[in-house]
């Protein structure tokens, strides 16, 4: 965990259906190919436009005349004369209303804003009578997200009184631009532009402030998983096939809903702030329940704090985190589904097993044994935080989350990273980090700035603890609003929707009442409903049913893109239009399939990233027989990632989809062999399975 709350893994997030079966920026199958297999390529246009908007995103603050403002600079010059001494600003606080047609004058300030240049989504600023929306939506097919501030705006579109344009989607919380953007496959490549009404960015300067945050805060999420996604997603694949028989030995954590109802929950992150906490900490324990991020055990444990619950998930092995610990055998521990497997063998007294929303684990367990998903937001403390909130804790405490480099720290005293510090460096504009007793450990981060704890001032931050804050509060203001909600870290970032309020004053004001976790949990087990483990198997069965399917249908399409390939290299075209539409119906197939299984999205999605970093590129684009030649080669190329990944995944997960009292769903035809993946979980001859602990 760092600065509060570590990014840990998770699997592809599209649930069977929607057609998102890749990590964000990775071409898809289906985008590489077209139907006669001409490249289609998704860029930035000259100069990149959409890494350029974003570079310049700060000037959506400035030019306060300016009608719409671009991400790519200030509005083109002549925007703000055409309305601005003819308008009156609503008492509302929606748009200028022109004493001229206001849909002319709309349609002219949105012409001006898109300034003829391609576009393939937008982060509007404001909806009000919806004369904007109505002129993006008639000119420009890009993707549209409006973001309105005004809650009586909100209502009326709630009613049914004013309506949003086909395709064009309004949000009326953050959280909802952030989903926008997190629910869209190609972030990073799409040529992005955001602008606003200019009476409401006057009218909510705030919001819009937060609105311009959320928005860059997007376009570096979609970074962020996808540098996550291309290096560990594999490897959390091969964590869940070892980490699933444990996960079927443990009780939900579903058992425990609700039963801390009325109770303080306490999230303990590992910030620099938690050093002026450890003492109330201490004083908590047994009026709250304290659930802590596995980093901040060893401050914890100095300070004489035994947490209830402590949350492990990421992907490396962070079972040091827990030697020398007193207490953990009053410790329960949520072990990541596809975390490293050495922290299923950490000796706490209780395991719960959870299910992160968007893992393929958390689809199967919530068909097999009705648990809800969690949202995780890629982070323990988040992680931390919904488990209190299933708990059913009121309020919600949070403590030690600073998200922000605080004091030029990242981490709390005496924890692993406890000595690293960081310092600003004016020539670069990063942060140049290194750790105190480690001369090895040195690098550069980017930094940004985000509002201070208390409001006074600002604090440098990462773009990662950015994601988890921003997460926070989108939190506040959607599933977890009717909670009290506290941030009594002391310092570090602000986090909009908490009261904020120093730990031990928070402490001297609520007077919680006292809670026997041990106790509480004992009852609220002994009489939950026994959960199947054959269901949970059963769901594993079928999905390997499907990834076996896929695997089929992609050896067909691999075969017919090899003999298309001989026959133009043999310049032998007699059917090739009718060869390329079965190699189109055949692509076709494989990606409704894939798109239907988190497993085979998540090894063929990483798998595909690795092939285009490789450098496969297209021949001259004006040559269409070159085109069509580099298109089947990729067509080949990720047919066969398809296939290895169909047959990795029988091998993983075969053993296990036995156990539902079915034939394992047969592999399909396999190429050359791999390397030896992690070790299948064993099984005994009477076809139990053998864990550690049993």
């Amino acid at each position: 965990m760092t600065g509060g709350g570590n990014r840990g893994p998770g699997l592809a997030r599209a649930p069977r259906g929607t057609g998102i079966a890749f990590p964000r920026g990775v071409p898809t199958w289906r985008r590489t190919l077209r139907t006669r297999h001409t490249m289609k390529r998704r860029t930035g246009g000259t100069g990149d436009l959409g890494q350029a908007c974003f570079k310049s995103m700060q000037e959506l603050t400035l030019n306060e005349s300016s009608t719409a403002t671009t991400t790519a600079g200030p509005a083109p010059a002549g925007t703000a004369g055409a309305t601005g001494a003819a308008a009156l600003l609503e008492a509302a606080g929606r748009e200028l209303a022109a004493a001229v047609d206001p849909r002319a004058v709309a349609d002219r300030e949105i012409a001006l804003f898109l300034n003829d240049r391609p576009v393939d989504i937008i982060f509007f600023f404001g909806f009000g009578q919806g004369w904007h929306a109505e002129a993006l939506r008639a000119r420009t097919s890009a993707a549209v997200c409006v973001y309105e501030p005004c809650a009586g705006t909100r209502e009326a579109l709630a009613r049914g009184e004013l309506a949003a344009p086909d395709g064009v989607t309004v949000v009326g919380t953050l959280a909802g631009v952030m989903g926008f953007a997190a629910a869209r496959n190609d972030m990073l490549t799409c040529r992005l532009l955001a602008g606003a009404v200019p009476a409401l960015r006057q009218e909510y300067p705030v919001e819009f402030a937060r609105f311009v945050e959320a928005v860059k805060q997007a376009r570096a999420d979609a970074e962020l998983l996808s540098s996550t996604f291309n290096y560990t997603a594999a490897r959390w694949v091969r964590h869940l096939a070892q980490n699933l028989p444990h996960i079927a030995a443990m009780p939900p954590l579903d058992a425990l809903a609700g039963a801390f109802s009325g109770h303080a929950g306490i999230v303990i992150g590992a910030g620099p702030s938690l050093d002026g906490c450890l003492d109330t900490l201490r004083a908590l324990q047994g009026r709250a329940v304290l659930c802590a991020v596995s980093t901040a055990l060893p401050a914890l444990a100095r300070a004489g704090v035994t947490p209830d619950i402590v949350v492990a998930i990421e992907g490396h092995d962070l079972s040091a985190h827990f030697t020398d610990v007193p207490n953990l055998e009053r410790m329960a521990l949520l072990p990541g589904p596809v975390g490293n497997p050495a922290h299923f063998a950490v000796p706490t007294g209780r395991r719960f097993a959870h299910a992160p929303r968007g893992c393929a684990v958390s689809d199967w367990l919530e068909r097999a044994w009705g648990c809800r998903q969690l949202p995780s937001g890629g982070s323990v403390a988040c992680t931390a935080f919904s488990a209190l909130h299933l708990l059913g804790c009121d309020p919600l405490v949070l403590v030690g989350m600073d998200l922000a480099l605080t004091d030029g720290r990242t981490h709390a005293g005496h924890t692993v990273q406890g000595t690293r510090r960081v310092r600003l460096d004016p020539a670069t504009g990063q942060a140049y980090h290194w750790m105190e007793d480690r001369q090895d450990v040195t690098g550069h981060w980017s930094v940004t700035e985000a509002a201070a704890w208390g409001g006074d001032g600002r604090v440098l931050t990462r773009p990662v603890f950015n994601s988890f804050r921003l997460w926070f509060e989108g939190a506040a203001e959607t599933w977890a609003r009717e909670r009290r909600l506290v941030n009594a870290t002391g310092g570090g970032a602000r986090i909009h929707g908490f009261d904020e309020v120093r730990l031990a004053a928070w402490l001297e004001q609520a007077q919680p009442a006292p809670v026997a976790f041990d106790e509480v949990t004992a009852r609220a087990l002994a009489s939950a409903t026994p959960v199947g483990v054959a269901a949970l198997w059963r769901e594993v069965a079928a999905e390997l049913a499907v990834v076996a399917e896929a695997g089929a249908a992609a050896t067909t399409a691999e075969r017919l893109a090899a003999r298309a390939l001989k026959d133009m290299e043999a310049r032998r075209y007699a059917g090739f239009d009718g060869l390329l539409a079965r190699l189109g119906a055949a692509e076709t197939r494989m990606g409704e399939l894939t798109r239907s299984t988190r497993l085979l999205n998540t090894l063929v999605g990483e798998k595909s990233l690795a092939l285009a970093r490789e450098g496969a590129t297209r021949s001259n684009p004006g040559d269409k027989v070159a085109s069509t030649h580099w298109s089947l080669q990729q067509s080949r190329a990720i047919s066969r990632l398809v296939i290895e990944g169909a047959a990795e995944l029988a091998e993983l997960y075969g053993p296990l989809a036995a156990l539902a009292g079915a034939p394992a769903a047969p592999a399909p035809e396999a190429l050359p062999p791999q390397a030896a993946a992690a070790p299948a979980p064993e099984i005994s001859q009477s076809g139990n399975l053998c864990l550690p602990w049993a």
